[in-house]
């Protein structure tokens, strides 16, 4: 379970990456050469990690091994297979495509903590997805925010779009977290008596 759970996020972080290249990476700089370099890098160690913790736990290695190739080479199959259609190419509005890569890097990041956390507090997990998250995109929309200034934006104009890029899945991931706090019982009456 944890091996498919891995995989399906790899193949959704493969969409993730080459729609952030597409939309950071100017064409003349290859955005699909620097998206398979960006997630083969990130994924190999993701693989690593996975089957280093499975041996960890008591699991033979050669199993783990075997994980670990097919963990690493469904996904990155895909990043290839993307790669030598020549990535991808969005002519069409910005945002929607931003805010529906942040929503899914976070889902992303939750599946790859969850798995990574597995003895942990579904609190816990979405703790430790928040701390990674808002940080890493932060930093996306800051270099989304450069390159809209560079294309001729204003700063009043892109600091708009950037509390709106960051915002939306920021509140996603905040939610989610809001909602796995555990309740303490008397807690909501106490304001009352």
């Amino acid at each position: 379970m944890r091996s498919l759970r891995l995989i399906l996020s790899g193949l959704v972080l493969t969409g993730t990456v080459f729609v952030l290249t597409a939309l950071l990476v100017p064409q003349a700089q290859n955005p699909a050469a620097a998206a398979v370099t960006v997630f083969c890098s990130v994924w190999f160690v993701v693989a690593l990690l996975n089957a280093t913790s499975g041996i960890n736990k008591g699991h033979p290695p050669r199993l783990e091994a075997g994980l670990a190739v097919l963990v690493f080479a469904a996904p990155t199959a895909a990043a290839l297979a993307l790669w030598s259609e020549g990535g991808l190419e969005i002519d069409s509005a910005r945002t929607p495509w931003i805010l529906t890569t942040g929503v899914a890097l976070w889902a992303v990041i939750l599946q790859l903590v969850a798995v990574r956390n597995s003895q942990g507090t579904v609190p816990n997990t979405q703790n430790m997805t928040v701390t990674v998250f808002l940080p890493l995109w932060l930093l996306l929309m800051l270099v989304n925010m450069l390159v809209g200034l560079r294309l001729g934006y204003t700063l009043t104009e892109e600091l708009s779009v950037l509390s709106l890029n960051f915002g939306v899945p920021a509140a996603v991931a905040a939610i989610a977290r809001a909602c796995t706090r555990p309740r303490t019982a008397g807690r909501n009456t106490a304001r009352f008596e």
